[in-house]
């Protein structure tokens, strides 16, 4: 089974569809119970560091990490909760399967990285590298410009998000707030990020073991 998925739109104003992979076979593809954030996407980000943008919350070195573990422990390390990072995670791997930072838009569309960003975002996000002399599609660099935006231009999605305290809270506002696709398919969302949370949201399944906190 497969859904059509939309991004925030073309260039033109037009929602391009993209067809993707039912959600269960995703996350059954990327994510088991026994090791939550151990993905095999099909190209892992090199995660080498930005001057002065180490990977927050992060011991070793970072290419052996997964790139959901690697999301994970980002936004862990900035004091979200889990249903938060759930949520983003969830919105995060509708956009782009495997958290593929290099992903682009299927169809040709203007869409690229962890979070599919187009237009003026776009061209942000490649300044914002080159400033840090790193590529665009490496995944520490989407990590930090994300952050950066949620810091800046896209503060109300962070101040919205750290309102949230479900899973399903989470996932809509950050989708609303910082995602603002077209056609969102929330309902793809929301199944990701509970599968990332652990079934039905009751408990959090990172790797390593289940725990219901953070820390």
């Amino acid at each position: 089974m497969s859904y059509e998925h939309y991004h925030r739109g073309s260039d033109n104003g037009l929602a391009q569809p993209e067809q993707n992979h039912g959600i269960n076979s995703i996350v059954e593809n990327t994510w088991s119970r026994a090791d939550a954030f151990h993905f095999s996407p099909g190209k892992d980000s090199s995660a080498a560091h930005l001057p002065g943008l180490e990977l927050s919350g992060h011991k070793g070195d970072s290419a052996s990490l997964s790139n959901g573990e690697q999301i994970r422990q980002f936004f862990e390390s900035k004091g979200l909760s889990k249903e938060q990072v759930a949520g983003i995670m969830g919105n995060f791997h509708v956009e782009a399967p495997g958290f593929d930072p290099s992903q682009r838009q299927l169809g040709g569309g203007p869409g690229f990285g962890i979070a599919q960003w187009e237009g003026s975002r776009k061209r942000d996000l490649f300044k914002y590298a080159a400033e840090h002399g790193m590529p665009a599609d490496d995944l520490n660099t989407q990590l930090n410009f994300a952050w950066h935006e949620l810091q800046t231009t896209h503060k109300g999605a962070l101040k919205a998000l750290m309102q949230t305290h479900t899973v399903e809270q989470a996932t809509n506002v950050f989708e609303r707030k910082f995602e603002v696709a077209g056609k969102p398919n929330m309902p793809a969302r929301v199944a990701a990020a509970q599968g990332f949370y652990g079934q039905g949201g009751t408990s959090f399944a990172w790797a390593g073991g289940t725990s219901d906190r953070l820390g």
